[in-house]
């Protein structure tokens, strides 16, 4: 999709312009008055009956049967330059992310999600509210497709209205996200509280506007577009930018054959991943100097021409192919003088690089590696990572002793997430920071109660209308859990949900004795 063909969406409303927002429109929809009155709005709606709408986007937009699965499945390996199978295995990521469980736990660190509705009560007699933060504006970044929904369900879940900034690179996927939410969303619960539209980072007007704005701008992008955002941001806008990150691995002397094996499979997983185009790749390994560094880098090797096989490498650009070529032909050099070792795949297409080295070297991506061979790990702390506490992500750890420390002495250098090799580019507990930091807390304002007796506050004091509301879609949102197991879905194979009134509930069955026992 072009930009000529893209269609801006602000607020349910579809603009008929070409090219970038106009500055007219960004001062219509954008405009402080309008944005309050929506926040107001979109805070009243249940978030159970909000986390039931993604989910069912998710079974639209992944139904592979569906034509919004087969639009992307067609259009968007080529667009993006990803294998068909690693879109499908993108495609089978945003089901899960969008699935209720993983939405729950999203918004764990608020504690109960609930007090995204009204003041809850734990355990412990704690009591939480929370409210959104208002309007957030998300900057997309271009390098994983799946980037920008990620960032727009964070402000989704935690009742913000959300302006998606979509990147040049991907006009087709929040498209498409879209239309499969406004096709669910019949009722007009969240469409009316997103805008989807684009305009260039050379447009000062435009950037100008949003800079004054919005309560809050979450951005993903590179140095430049983090250091736009900070210039000439108003007070009243925090700005959260995650910018340009680097991941890197350790092998520790010590490991057997046998695990060295199953580490190289999974750095070859963080290496193909993504292309390493996510901050969280892989683009370096250090491992310690010993007997088995050769027989590691041939582990690898063989995993990357494995895994090249499951997931085969798009075409690159030409200005990506000319920077692998510029690298290898380098290293060559320096292998042709004994200070370097090239190894050039067959079926995956990578690169890998051995130096002795001691510093993080910036990788031109696309299945690229650089081995550094050092004597210990602790060589690591005297190099270029002095300089780079900013840009460090995640640090994938294969050692069978003192993981402790490694981790200790790295968290020094700005590194908040640690890991096993294979897990660098994938999530294993959507509970977890991001970058150290706990976004959904970041789009949210807890309320402080002070000394008024919590007692008097909880769902029993919410206005009846807005009661009755909430209690109903935790009912829908009970069931639908339910059904999801074979008994129950087939208990409640007559009912549609979502349910749409009490008296709908008043008519399900009624589970008796010998239901269960039959």
């Amino acid at each position: 999709m072009r930009l000529e063909d893209f269609r801006h969406i602000c607020f349910g409303e579809q603009l008929y312009i070409s090219g970038e927002l106009t500055e007219e429109k960004a001062n219509k929809y954008f405009d402080l008055s309008l944005l309050r009155k929506k926040s107001k709005e979109f805070s009243n709606t249940p978030i159970d009956k909000i986390l039931y709408i993604l989910e069912r986007t998710a079974y639209k937009l992944c139904d592979k049967d569906g034509d919004y699965y087969k639009e992307i499945m067609e259009k968007m390996p080529e667009l993006i330059s990803y294998s068909s199978s690693m879109v499908d295995m993108g495609m089978d990521a945003l089901k899960e992310m969008l699935s209720i469980n993983s939405l729950k736990l999203r918004l764990k660190s608020l504690g109960d999600y609930h007090c995204l509705d009204t003041f809850t009560k734990n355990r412990y007699s704690k009591i939480t509210r929370a409210v959104p933060i208002g309007s957030v504006l998300h900057i997309a970044a271009g390098n994983i497709f799946l980037g920008s929904i990620d960032s727009l369900i964070m402000g989704i879940i935690t009742k913000n209205i959300n302006i998606l900034k979509v990147s040049s690179q991907d006009f087709l996927f929040p498209t498409l996200f879209y239309r499969a939410l406004e096709e669910v969303d019949i009722d007009k619960t969240i469409t009316p509280y997103i805008t989807i539209t684009y305009w260039k980072s050379s447009n000062k007007a435009l950037d100008t506007i949003a800079k004054n704005s919005f309560d809050a701008i979450l951005l993903f992008g590179g140095k430049e577009a983090v250091k736009n955002y900070k210039n000439g941001l108003s007070v009243n806008t925090q700005l959260y930018s995650f910018g340009p990150k680097i991941s890197f691995g350790i092998v520790c002397k010590g490991l057997n054959n046998d695990e060295l094996r199953e580490t190289a499979k999974g750095f070859a997983d963080d290496i193909i991943f993504w292309e390493q185009r996510a901050c969280t790749s892989c683009q370096n390994i250090f491992i310690e100097n010993s007997d088995n560094v050769k027989n590691f880098i041939q582990y690898l090797y063989e995993a990357l021409e494995e895994k090249g096989e499951e997931f085969p490498q798009n075409q690159l650009d030409i200005d990506s192919a000319v920077e692998i070529r510029k690298k290898r032909e380098l290293a060559k050099w320096e292998e042709f003088n004994n200070r370097a070792l090239v190894l050039e795949g067959k079926n995956a297409n990578h690169t890998i690089i051995m130096e002795e080295k001691n510093n993080i070297v910036d990788s031109p991506l696309n299945r690229t590696i650089y081995i550094n061979v050092v004597d210990n790990y602790k060589d690591i702390l005297d190099g270029n990572i002095q300089l780079l506490k900013y840009y460090m992500s995640t640090l994938a750890i294969a050692c069978n002793s003192g993981i402790q420390d490694i981790i200790e002495d790295f968290i020094d250098f700005g590194i908040m997430r640690f890991c096993k090799p294979g897990a660098m580019s994938k999530s294993e507990d959507d509970s977890l920071p991001h970058d150290g930091m706990y976004i959904t807390n970041l789009l949210v304002r807890f309320i402080n109660k002070e000394n008024i007796d919590i007692d008097d506050l909880g769902i029993e004091y919410v206005a009846e209308h807005k009661k009755e509301d909430i209690l109903f879609w935790r009912i829908n949102f009970l069931i639908n859990e339910a059904v999801k197991s074979p008994f129950y879905k087939e208990f409640y194979k007559e009912i549609f949900l979502p349910l749409k009134s009490l008296q709908d509930f008043r008519n399900l069955p009624i589970l008796e004795k010998k239901h269960i026992y039959e």
